[in-house]
């Protein structure tokens, strides 16, 4: 039983790797294409005033961001030891970003790597609280 739990724990991590790597596979110009209309979506909900260039900016970083935060609710699921799913989430970020290194149109970008490891970081310690909360909730129906 706790095999078959632990094994279903990685199903989302690896839906969501999947997920990021599809979206980094696209060349530029659907990438960019993606975000427009997120963007464009955005602006009518939000009524977003301003250069279209820099809102796709924040659009594009929000997009790395949340997509790791993902990951590390995932892994900080997953993986019994935060810094170790930090660290395995923070790895495939690089190497996320080595690969579009070679789709055309796209780069490798050191301050991307920033973001989604702050995203990976975000996602572990909510992780992290939820499982402290829940063991302050069991210790006091114990002691109750």
């Amino acid at each position: 039983m706790q095999e078959k739990r632990t094994k279903s724990r990685w199903i989302p991590v690896i839906v969501v790797m999947a997920f990021i790597f599809i979206h980094s596979a696209l060349p530029a110009d659907l990438s960019r294409e993606e975000s427009g209309w997120i963007l464009e979506k955005l602006t009518a909900l939000l009524h977003l005033t301003g250069d279209p260039e820099i809102l796709i900016f924040f659009v594009r970083k929000a997009a790395h961001f949340l997509e790791y935060l993902a990951l590390g609710l995932c892994l900080g699921r997953a993986v019994d030891r935060p810094l170790y799913a930090w660290l395995l989430g923070t790895g495939y970020a690089a190497t996320d970003e080595w690969h579009q290194y070679f789709v055309p149109g796209r780069s490798c970008e050191l301050r991307d790597i920033g973001i989604d490891a702050i995203g990976m970081l975000a996602g572990v310690l909510l992780i992290v609280l939820i499982r402290q909360r829940k063991k302050k909730r069991r210790d006091r129906t114990v002691r109750a």
